[in-house]
């Protein structure tokens, strides 16, 4: 190989190993970050992460092959070692989605299946010459899973909000790039594909892995958590309230209606309603408090007929404020959204809630331009 090209390998290669790895281990400390919230759907970042770790290893090994005596053992023995982690990579990934949180999207026998008979693969590679047709085959056996992962990939694509699925789109549009430059850039399909332009074809691709790893770098950062799908649909209504004076603060509809009640009595106002509401969640409150023999204990959540209520309290010092969600199922995602609400509200409104009581009366139109807060937060899957 002409020196010349050797130092522009190089610093290219080095510049793609290096970003792998970041783009890996940000995603993992994100997964770790967020642990705390018990979203399931989050696996999706510690699938992503191992992926990059353990296939940029892979080609890591790969490019220190590039500057092996092409007679020594240790070249063939980098690039096995190159292609069996990429595979090893694949099967990572297929056994995370196969968790139950995926069940929408992927069937578990199915998955759990494809990535069992990658192992064999995997064996043949190191069983077989570099050059053999078998090594070929087993490594050409990559596009299974990566077709079914690509299947995966468009199924959360489609069902996901437009802020997170601009998110998801750029990172699938990266991968794709990066994997097909691996494909074609590595030994195996470059020379035969591009005989003696193979040289300049081998840094033509290694410039569009690292453009497809920039992409992909751009997507991940700051990535919006992934709630699971559709739990919008089971919210009713958000209420923050005073449990000191019973005094209701802020109220969003997400369903345009009210709780069962209103049907049942059609005398009552959407205000008389609401304090209603309100009463009766200090009255359970009260009730359990009395029950516990602790007047301090604070309840999290209430069911509530065929509904759940969830309960946050304020942590604002001196603050009695309480927020409140109506929900007809109880999902991780509504929770991990009520505290968002929670920390969203005390943000916004702090110097007024420390001065509640002073703006007795004119509580709900004080808040009333949270709504626009509540509808941004939604969007968030």
């Amino acid at each position: 190989m002409p020196s010349i090209l050797q130092e522009l390998y190089l610093p290219i290669n080095t510049m793609c190993i290096i970003l792998g790895y970041q783009i890996g281990i940000y995603l993992l400390y994100e997964y770790n970050r967020r642990r705390k919230d018990k979203l399931d759907l989050n696996l999706i970042l510690l699938a992503n992460s191992l992926l990059f770790l353990i296939a940029n290893t892979g080609y890591m090994f790969q490019s220190i092959s590039i500057y092996v005596d092409p007679e020594q053992f240790l070249k063939e023995f980098f690039l096995l070692l190159s292609y069996g982690l990429i595979l090893v990579s694949v099967i990572v990934f297929l056994f995370i989605i196969s968790q139950p949180a995926f069940k929408d999207i992927s069937n578990k026998r199915i998955t759990r299946i494809i990535a069992i008979v990658m192992i064999f693969p995997i064996i043949t590679i190191f069983l077989f010459n570099y050059n053999s047709t078998e090594f070929l085959l087993s490594v050409a056996s990559i596009l299974i899973p990566l077709s079914y992962i690509a299947l995966f990939q468009y199924r959360i694509i489609k069902i996901t909000s437009k802020k997170i699925k601009r998110r998801l789109i750029q990172i699938n549009i990266g991968e794709a790039i990066s994997i097909i430059s691996t494909m074609l850039g590595g030994e195996l399909l470059r020379i035969p594909l591009f005989g003696q332009f193979e040289e300049i074809a081998h840094l033509f691709f290694m410039y569009c892995f690292l453009i497809g790893l920039i992409i992909v770098m751009n997507g991940v950062f700051n990535i919006p958590v992934l709630l699971e799908f559709k739990w919008q649909d089971n919210l009713e209504c958000l209420y923050i309230f005073d449990s000191n004076t019973a005094t209701e603060l802020y109220a969003y509809e997400f369903q345009r209606k009210l709780h069962s009640i209103e049907n049942q009595i059609e005398d009552i106002t959407s205000e008389q309603i609401q304090t209603i509401f309100s009463n009766g969640l200090l009255g359970i409150q009260t009730l359990v408090d009395a029950l516990s023999h602790s007047a301090g204990k604070k309840i999290t959540e209430i069911e509530h007929g065929d509904s759940f209520i969830l309960l946050n309290y304020s942590s604002l010092p001196n603050s009695s404020i309480v927020f409140a969600l109506l929900a007809k199922r109880n999902r991780k995602s509504m929770q991990y959204f009520l505290k968002k609400i929670k920390k969203q509200f005390e943000g916004l409104y702090e110097d007024i809630i420390t001065g509640i009581a002073s703006f007795h009366g004119n509580e709900r139109l004080l808040f009333s331009n949270f709504d626009v807060i509540v509808r941004n937060t939604l969007k968030y899957n």
